[in-house]
């Protein structure tokens, strides 16, 4: 008895393909969430719970386990994001017809264009405002570094200018990068 072989159409195909692009992309852009998540809730556990609270070691145990799926999806799930957006930029380029800009002139003229245009991108202002918070993490673990007393002032400044650092850092990246950078990849068309 001989069992008939049934054709899947191309649509389906592509539904099928698509559905498990949207399920890496997502995966690991949500595990890479958790990441940064669990920097802010260390900083405010650890505060507030104590250092050897049971919340906070499981809550390590799962910020682990979601950065090493992260560690292993992201690079896939770029990949696939790099293809989406070719293949968007390509539709949108042959639909619309090119409107030419006027050439810019002269090293000054193209650098404040370049600059004009990444402080217009929401994204990338996030990123600019990390840095004041890595600096901070910085400045406090070279306080904390240099204090000849365990428990001493300074190893206590230093400890909280970490914190603060983390704290702003992740925030900002679980916050305000993150959430823009998936919306971006979902109103992407392909």
């Amino acid at each position: 008895m001989s069992v008939a072989k049934v054709a899947v159409p191309a649509s389906a195909r592509r539904f099928a393909a698509v559905a498990a692009a949207n399920t890496v992309i997502y995966a690991g852009y949500a595990m890479l969430w958790l990441g940064s998540a669990y920097g802010v809730f260390t900083v405010v556990g650890r505060r507030t719970l104590g250092e050897g609270s049971p919340v906070l070691s499981a809550a390590k145990t799962v910020a682990l386990y979601a950065l090493r799926g992260c560690g292993i999806l992201l690079p896939f799930s770029l990949m696939l994001v790099a293809l989406r957006s070719m293949a968007s930029v390509s539709n949108n380029t042959h639909s619309k017809e090119r409107t030419k800009e006027p050439a810019v002139k002269g090293l000054r003229q193209i650098l404040r264009k370049v600059i004009r245009d990444m402080l217009q991108d929401a994204v990338m202002v996030g990123a600019l405002a990390t840095f004041p918070f890595l600096l901070l993490m910085c400045a406090g673990a070279l306080v904390t570094g240099e204090s000849p007393v365990k428990e001493s002032r300074r190893e206590m400044i230093g400890s909280i200018l970490v914190d603060v650092g983390i704290l702003g850092a992740n925030a900002i990246h679980c916050f305000v990068i993150l959430p823009i950078t998936i919306l971006r990849i979902w109103r992407m068309k392909y």
